[in-house]
């Protein structure tokens, strides 16, 4: 055996057990939290599953309130096995991680960056450095799409890297309709990412050696995209999702600067590391046979991009800054392959058959698997903690969102019938099957789209009209605590009302004829009114009144709801003669 395939064996040797221990510390740190967002996600995939199409509740009204149509379509097997949706979504969002990895790897191996014997340390060292993320931690266990983001960017640099060893026309011409649905499916993992393919094909037809390939991989993927524009607007009435009015309404200059900041500040010491590993590698060089023409300057505007878009975009529920995870994800990923480089070349300066190359680079493994755990507070791999199935499970079981919901569908008698009214849409009408209205404008187009309108009283009257033609039969009338009987309207950036809570929302209300029922204790105190000349009036005073005996209270004197243009108070709900 020669001295290279000696070392390489050792690392590989050394890198088994190292790869293990630091995928088992990454997943036993996720934090799974049942959230609404996610559940938003879940209601789509089980209505696909079901054969009612892209609708998000029983009365089957085709919307665009998810941000990407491949992570739908990724939870409609798991919904129609009856899978546990959270556990879904963390499995989905592993393997994306996973994947990023492999993809990154392959990319730097075809373009010659890498050789084989790097993978092991680049995979121990992006593992490690992943694991230490909290941010990642968090977007893993979220239940999104946002994995998803880089795996499908990295699947583009890929296929970018291919043509440049395509020697026949068949497999070129293969090439491009492969870099043409890549760019594609990019933008059906996040929207936004027509802007980022934009920037990539750019890259691509500067510096590849096949540019009129590229170019017909450009029109196609231009040619797929028409397609798709011309479909929503088919089936949805707009070419925008809904996040799109909800995040990118006027607000202010660069609305998104103060959480790009934040970002940046978190990814400043592996932003700078990299730097120092890359020219370090560079210096120590000649480890690389050739210099790349396409992954690092990809990899550098994919970083780029996100930044960008995220200052002027308004960044609601970002958890984990997972608006931005491209650009920390590639930063991680980039420094592990600038180590993994780095060593390399440090072992080539030993010499050819120097029996210390096979010691660095084991070493090298052996310390960057112990860098996952040390100098954290987190222990590394716990057995409980691995199972997924479970802790998805115990995340759902207590959440007063989906209890709430649950005990809606188990005791009236036709829950699809039951229309409700509320500004977090996801886990309520996931566990009770009921037509739902989201005030928010997640899930309901026409709400969303008020985001825009200029004029408050307008925009107040065209969502009491919404409403009202609904004809919901509950209504939460407000959230947060409520002293003696009395609380201020809620501020929130999520609601249409993100520049001030509208008091004529509060009268269309009442003029519906909605009273007062009691209040439900969850993450804040939910204020539930009904609407007193509904047929499921009767049903739903007695079984809201035990809930909230036991899951929270009632105002003895109503609610009170104060907005800066005066107050409403809404009386205890009585319900009209059938």
């Amino acid at each position: 055996m020669d001295s290279g395939r000696r070392s390489a064996t050792i690392a590989l040797l050394a890198a088994a057990p190292a790869v293990l221990f630091v995928a088992a510390t990454l997943v036993s740190r996720i934090e799974i939290t049942c959230n609404d967002d996610a559940y938003v996600y879940f209601n789509y995939a089980r209505n696909l599953a079901a054969g009612n199409g892209l609708a998000y509740d029983p009365r089957g009204v085709a919307s665009e309130g998810f941000s990407s149509l491949a992570y739908l379509l990724l939870l409609v097997p798991f919904e129609a096995a009856g899978v546990e949706p959270m556990f879904a979504a963390t499995v989905i969002g592993t393997a994306s991680l996973f994947a990023c990895l492999a993809l990154l790897a392959a990319a730097l191996l075809r373009e010659g960056v890498f050789e084989r014997g790097d993978l092991p340390l680049f995979a121990v060292c992006a593992l490690a450095i992943l694991s230490r993320d909290r941010n990642v931690a968090i977007v893993l266990g979220f239940g999104l799409e946002t994995l998803l983001s880089p795996a499908a960017v990295l699947a583009f640099v890929l296929c970018a890297v291919g043509g440049e060893t395509a020697l026949t026309a068949a497999r070129i011409r293969a090439w491009s309709v492969g870099l043409a649905f890549a760019g594609f499916a990019a933008m059906l993992v996040r929207p936004e990412h027509a802007l980022l393919v934009a920037a990539l094909f750019a890259i691509a037809l500067l510096r590849s050696q096949r540019k009129a390939a590229v170019a017909r991989a450009l029109a196609g993927t231009l040619a797929l995209s028409a397609l798709w524009l011309g479909w929503k607007l088919v089936v949805f009435g707009d070419v925008f999702p809904t996040a799109f009015y909800r995040k990118m309404h006027p607000t202010g200059t660069l609305p998104g600067l103060t959480y790009v900041a934040a970002a940046l500040r978190e990814c400043a010491p592996c932003l700078v590391a990299t730097v120092v590993a890359s020219v370090a590698a560079a210096r120590v060089g000649r480890g690389s046979p050739r210099r790349s023409t396409l992954v690092v300057p990809m990899l550098f505007v994919a970083a780029t991009v996100p930044l960008v878009i995220g200052l002027w975009t308004i960044p609601l529920v970002g958890s984990g800054f997972r608006f931005l995870v491209d650009t920390y994800v590639l930063v991680e990923l980039s420094l592990a392959a600038a180590l993994a480089v780095l060593v390399r070349g440090l072992a080539a300066r030993l010499g050819p058959a120097h029996w210390g190359q096979s010691v660095l680079r084991a070493a090298a493994i052996l310390l960057a698997a112990a860098s996952s755990v040390v100098g954290t507070r987190q222990p590394g791999p716990q057995l409980s903690r691995l199972d997924l199935a479970e802790r998805a499970r115990a995340s759902t079981r207590e959440h007063p969102y989906l209890r709430f919901g649950t005990y809606l569908r188990r005791r009236l008698v036709r829950p699809e019938r039951l229309g409700l009214v509320f500004g977090d849409a996801g886990c309520i009408p996931y566990a009770s099957h009921c037509r739902f209205l989201d005030a928010n404008g997640l899930a309901e187009p026409p709400i969303a789209r008020l985001f825009w309108e200029k004029d408050p009283a307008q925009r107040a009257r065209r969502f009491v009209d919404l409403v009202r033609d609904f004809a919901p039969d509950l209504v939460v009338l407000a959230h947060g605590p409520a002293r003696d009987g009395w609380l201020d309207a809620p501020f929130s950036m999520h609601s249409p009302f993100w520049d001030g809570a509208r008091r004529e929302v509060g009268i269309g209300y009442k003029e519906m004829g909605i009273g007062y029922v009691c209040s439900v204790r969850a993450f804040y105190d939910v204020h539930v009114g009904v609407r007193q000349d509904s047929a499921l009036c009767p049903q739903l005073l007695p079984l809201l009144a035990r809930y909230c005996a036991s899951n929270g209270y009632t105002l003895p004197g109503g609610l009170g709801m104060r907005y800066p243009d005066g107050s409403v108070h809404f009386e205890a709900a009585s319900c009209a003669p059938q």
